[in-house]
């Protein structure tokens, strides 16, 4: 089994089978990419976004559940450009209110509106959005863009797919076959597309190494829109996060600070022993 690894890694590096020249043999190993690095080769961007009104989304004694309720909503009135972290434990209801917002899911009682010329880009957290029928370039290219916007042809898909690593072949795969991390970029380069002013997030940063999730960062901290983040990764919460919605125990909370201002907030108000 050594010796099957040593061939591999001598066949990469353009060792010969008898002659083994240690300069290009180095040169060639500097050469290499770690798989991890990919991310950080990324020239995403977002489409142009047209501004939604002032108000995004706004929200009157809102009961969120299916049959029975999960929890119960203090007033929302999330205002064009912020970005609401939603935070809680699993099996909170976190998931099924982005699906309310899409509409999926319609709210037990009470009132939830979107503001004027609201647009809603989502991300998945299993990317279930996903046809795993359809190629790489096909879901590019069906991908639906602003409106008056029409489809992408294959010269201006490809190139868009290229700002995501999807190069040459690569294009043509079938997304059943795409790993983990190809179907997160995938999903990026389709949500880039959209030109939606009000992302959805649903732990984007899920099965992300670290370069990874910090290409995402950028991505978001550069994005004109507004967003409401579902993460359980407090550190891009705290980048990012001008607002937290905390939902727990059967009640959804508005808390109108970063995440720092929180975290005191909540010490404070938690009684001494």
């Amino acid at each position: 089994m050594a010796m099957g690894k040593l061939r591999r890694v001598s066949k990469e590096l353009g060792a010969g089978r008898n002659y083994f020249n240690i300069a290009k043999a180095k040169a060639r190993f500097k050469e290499l990419r770690r798989p991890d690095d990919e991310w950080q080769q990324m020239n995403a961007e977002w489409a142009a976004i047209q501004a939604s009104g002032r108000h995004v989304l706004q929200s009157s004694d809102l009961v969120v559940g299916y049959d029975e309720p999960l929890f119960i909503a203090d007033d929302i009135k999330l205002q064009r450009g912020s970005c609401a972290a939603l935070i809680g434990p699993n099996g909170a209801g976190k998931t099924t209110f982005l699906r309310t917002l899409l509409d999926e899911v319609p709210p037990i009682a009470g009132t939830i509106q979107l503001g004027h010329g609201v647009r809603i880009g989502y991300f998945a957290q299993a990317h279930e959005t996903l046809d795993p029928a359809q190629r790489v370039i096909e879901a590019v290219r069906n991908q639906p863009r602003q409106p008056n916007q029409p489809p992408l042809d294959d010269a201006a898909a490809r190139n868009h797919l290229a700002r995501y690593l999807f190069r040459g072949d690569e294009v043509f795969k079938p997304i059943v076959v795409l790993s983990g991390g190809e179907r997160g970029r995938l999903a990026l380069a389709l949500l880039a597309l959209q030109g939606a002013n009000f992302l959805l997030l649903d732990e984007p940063t899920n099965h992300l190494d670290l370069p990874a999730q910090e290409v995402l960062q950028a991505m978001l901290e550069g994005y004109d829109g507004t967003i409401l983040l579902i993460a359980h990764d407090r550190y891009l919460v705290a980048q990012l996060a001008t607002e937290i919605w905390d939902l727990r125990d059967g009640y959804l909370t508005i808390f109108h600070g970063d995440y720092a201002e929180f975290v005191s907030h909540a010490q404070e108000a938690t009684p001494k022993a």
